[in-house]
């Protein structure tokens, strides 16, 4: 109720059928799965059948395996959304393969957006500029907080300010059509 009341879409990840159910229980309109759960079969035909919006993050998962989830939500018609992830908590800089968005698009002809668990927040920007249409991040209120998520996980401030980059970036990706601004006639 309170992150509908912010204007928000409450999503939670479920790890089982039992979860699941809870969720529904709840009006759920979307659900999020983990990358562990990109192989959980039974799982996967649980929700596809649901016909509601799922994501997918797609970390240690292979082609062959996104491919096997993809064809299970097609097979119910039901929408999903991938995010490609890397497992690894923090997320080397050189370990975060972007172009994995455009691979997940262009196999899968499928939204794509990213699972980021770097520290701070580049990937996510250069996620954003390369066409990633959702961002899942870590949320921590202490980065000092015991824990193996919280030294990866955005602070205030860091989110705030990630999502005032996004935005940025969505203005200057502009809109495609190629027009005479108005500085230009300036």
């Amino acid at each position: 109720k309170y992150a509908e009341g912010k204007g928000l879409d409450f999503l939670c990840t479920a790890f089982d059928t039992e979860a699941a159910d809870f969720l529904e229980e709840l009006g759920i309109k979307i659900y999020k799965l983990a990358s562990h759960s990109a192989t959980n079969i039974e799982l996967l035909e649980y929700l596809a059948k649901t016909g509601k919006k799922s994501i997918l993050s797609t970390g240690m998962a292979d082609i062959d395996e996104i491919e096997t989830a993809v064809q299970i939500f097609e097979k119910y018609k039901t929408p999903l959304l991938l995010l490609h992830c890397v497992s690894s908590y923090p997320t080397p800089l050189d370990e975060c393969n972007l172009n994995m968005i455009n691979v997940l698009k262009e196999n899968f002809n499928l939204p794509v957006g990213y699972s980021g668990h770097e520290l701070g927040y580049l990937p996510t920007l250069t996620a954003v500029s390369m066409g990633a249409v959702a961002i899942e991040r870590h949320y921590t209120l202490d980065n000092n907080m015991i824990g193996f998520d919280h030294k990866m996980s955005l602070s205030s401030e860091d989110f705030i300010e990630m999502v005032s980059s996004i935005r940025s970036i969505e203005k200057i990706k502009g809109t495609g059509r190629k027009e005479v601004s108005e500085t230009e006639w300036i």
